[in-house]
């Protein structure tokens, strides 16, 4: 960035920094100014410089390598960009050198780099990216807040056990488990006792493991030495040494694996092996996911490592705490909840089941039966009910309430936005609610077993914590939850369905005549249709009071948003705005990733796209791929991105 320093405050600078070397550009009366400062540990030799940019070859003192770094700032003027990109491409060094670019660009790669005013040019982005894709050069991302840019580092710790995916491969690996499961003499019909095995098998895995990493890596190296000397000496003698060291096949497979689990990119499931790439990713991984400082609630700041994983176990303690809602509250909830569960659904969920499987073998048999016992309002985890039918539904409700310049009927919609949603449902409340549809004594017991048995720790920068017992919550990643979630929000539906019949509140017909839809649901996204009434919008929030307090969920205010059709009164607009308190004001642009509404200029509506696939491309690690891999990022990640819009959208031509 431009300094507008002189020399002589720009050496008061370097000394208070503390820094070793430093070359500047002076400023131009009040405009411009650069400066480039380091320390001793390496050298820096400047080889050229303008207003625009200082370049210089840092050279390792150790190792002796050399690269250019070059301090760049870009045109402020919008129609002078391009000489600063052409600029730009005549300081990109000659050959394989490496070279990085530090500085302030003036430009954006995509409109989620900004925050507030006018979209950003397309024309400009566009000649922005294609000046970094010229130079070979690639974004890589930032630490910290998106648009702050700091230097943090992190504390080392004891690391979290993880079963690693390559120990499978080892023929000693089963020999190990076997080990753990007869010297326990669990009785395995208890998941108590379940668990406490697992325990015992991670200590004999860590005990084994210890030494295994190393011998690998002595292993390979030995091995691919010594066969890259017999295939250099090959002759008709040594084909068969040749032949049996290749077994190097199988610790390569083991060393992919093992990058493979910590990169944590699942769309890389096939194609050759690239256990560079999956090194890059996981070490960019570790890099990043470091805190070194917390600020709570209070504005209470905390930066040593206990008091840091003391701060953030006060806060999830707090979340997983249950808020002792009464009966009756939770009675006033599901008043108009109906019997849905049939005696031969609970003898389907409750037949002969093995115990250490219980929690997969009743989400499969939960879910064959949830067709029958949710509302069709919910379309979340639910068999033959899609994502699109809400996205559809609500794109036809919105745009009819957009069209809509005449006539008596006056209608808003409500998104709502339940915060920590599955962390804060209430045990009591699930059971009450699974005993008000009809569920067997049986069946709840084993549901409440699974979800009562928790519990976690605080994984802070990989060092685990005290453990935290909840008393409400349902656990994210557990195949039961997502189904006993929408369980709860059956709750909510029939409260809404029942003040609909009774006409307290009114949904939205798209034609007159037609069906009415008063909320829609998917997961904990809201989303409510009614009259823009004061009176209707004071009875919605009396029962979203009601459903709060019954099953411990909180309404994020913060994040909830009113639309009103187009031939809403401006006094009716800000009486309901007035009383939705904290309440967000005004429209709300997507819904479950989607626009709700799609304007004349398609383009500028779906232009996200383009940028999104430009990102993927243009990161990075990519260049770690090898052909078959890139292959695979096309296939697996590339075509997917515009697949989703494009099952419910027409993309315009233009974008293509």
């Amino acid at each position: 960035m431009e300094t507008k320093l002189n020399a002589e405050k720009c050496g008061r600078v370097k000394s208070r920094l503390k820094y070793d070397g430093c070359f500047m550009v002076e400023p131009v009366r009040r405009k411009g100014g650069l400066a480039l400062m380091w320390d001793g540990e390496f050298n820096v030799e400047v080889l050229n410089y303008s207003l625009r940019h200082i370049s210089v070859w840092v050279i390792d003192v150790v190792g002796k390598k050399k690269w250019l770094l070059i301090g760049f700032y870009g045109e402020p003027e919008a129609n002078k960009r391009e000489e600063a990109w052409r600029l730009l491409a005549d300081l990109k060094p000659e050959g394989n050198i490496g070279w990085c670019v530090i500085g302030d660009f003036n430009e954006i790669l995509s409109q989620d780099e900004k925050i507030g005013g006018c979209l950003r040019q397309e024309r400009l982005m566009d000649s922005f990216r294609e000046a970094l894709e010229s130079g070979g050069l690639f974004d890589l991302g930032w630490r910290g807040d998106k648009y702050t840019w700091s230097s943090k580092r992190g504390w080392k710790g004891s690391r979290q056990f993880i079963y690693e995916a390559s120990w499978a491969l080892e023929e000693d690996c089963e020999g190990v488990l076997k080990k753990a499961w007869n010297f326990q003499r669990l009785n395995r019909t208890n998941l108590l006792e379940v668990q406490s095995f697992m325990e015992s098998s991670r200590g004999a895995l860590s005990r084994w493991s210890r030494h295994l990493e190393v011998e690998r890596g002595k292993k390979l190296g030995e091995k691919t030495k010594r066969l890259k000397w017999l295939q250099a000496e090959e002759n008709g003698n040594n084909a068969g040494y040749i032949k049996k060291i290749q077994e190097i096949g199988v610790l390569l497979d083991k060393e992919d694996l093992k990058w493979r689990q910590r990169a944590k990119r699942n769309w890389y499931q096939f194609g050759d092996r690239n256990t560079k790439f999956f090194h890059a990713c996981a070490s960019q991984r570790r890099k990043k996911n470091q805190i070194t400082q917390v600020i709570d609630d209070q504005n209470h700041s905390f930066t040593r490592p206990e008091e840091v994983e003391g701060a953030f176990r006060s806060y999830f303690e707090n979340i997983f705490t249950s808020s002792q809602p009464n009966t009756e509250d939770i009675e006033d909830c599901l008043r108009d909840l109906e019997s849905r569960v049939t005696s031969g659904m609970n003898e389907k969920l409750t037949r002969a089941y093995n115990r250490i499987e219980v929690e997969e073998m009743l989400a499969n048999r939960l879910k064959s039966v949830l067709t029958d016992i949710i509302s069709p309002n919910q379309s979340a985890f639910m068999p033959e009910r899609l994502i699109t039918d809400n996205i559809m539904v609500a794109y036809e409700v919105m745009h009819s309430m957009k069209v809509r310049k005449k006539g008596g009927q006056r209608n808003m919609a409500i998104k709502i936005d339940m915060s920590k949603a599955y962390d804060r449902i209430e045990w009591v409340f699930l059971e009450k609610i699974m005993r008000k549809m009809g569920f067997n004594s049986k069946c709840i017991d084993m549901i409440m077993k699974c979800v009562s048995i928790v519990s976690y720790s605080i994984l802070l920068n990989g060092k685990p914590g005290q453990k935290i017992f909840p008393s409400r919550g349902l656990r994210q990643g557990d195949p039961l939850s997502p189904y006993l979630f929408i369980l709860c929000a059956e709750g909510l539906s029939s409260m809404l369905n029942s003040s609909d019949r009774e006409g307290d509140t009114r949904g939205v017909a798209v034609v007159r005549g037609g069906t009415r839809v008063n909320h829609l649901l998917f997961a904990d996204d809201c989303m409510l249709f009614g009259r823009a009434r004061l009176d209707e919008w004071l009875k919605i929030q009396r029962i979203l009071s009601r459903y709060e307090k019954a099953s411990g969920k909180f309404l994020n205010r913060d994040k909830t948003t009113i639309f009103f059709s187009s031939n809403t009164k401006t006094e009716d607009k800000r009486d309901v705005l007035a009383a939705g308190r904290a309440t967000v004001r005004g429209n709300f642009e997507r819904y479950l990733g989607l626009p709700t509404m799609v304007g004349r200029p398609k383009y500028n509506t779906f232009k996200c796209i383009k940028e999104r696939v430009w990102q993927r491309i243009n990161n990075w690690k990519n260049g770690y791929l090898s052909s078959a891999g890139k292959e695979i990022l096309i296939k697996a990640v590339l075509q997917a991105i515009p697949t989703y819009t494009m099952s419910v959208f027409k993309l315009p031509k233009r974008l293509c």
